[in-house]
């Protein structure tokens, strides 16, 4: 997750894609970010560059500081 900027950690309740023969996951369209990668990325203070545009929506950044307090340093 801390890697680069760019790439989520995509929340593994919400899959609904295929594995291809490389190995990798296909992403189907209709999955999300996962909100517990995203707090504890917001704990590090490394927040990724999607965060930080979705930082001025109100509801997601309240969403978002619920679910820090969860998460386990």
């Amino acid at each position: 997750m801390l890697e680069d900027d760019y790439s989520g950690f995509l929340c593994h309740k919400t899959l609904d894609g295929e594995e291809c023969d490389m190995g990798e996951y296909q992403e189907t369209g209709n999955e999300h970010q996962c909100m517990g990668a995203m707090a504890w990325l917001h704990k590090q203070g490394r927040p990724s560059i999607n965060m930080r545009l979705k930082y001025r929506d109100q509801e997601w950044r309240e969403n978002l500081l619920a679910s820090v307090e969860k998460v386990i340093d």
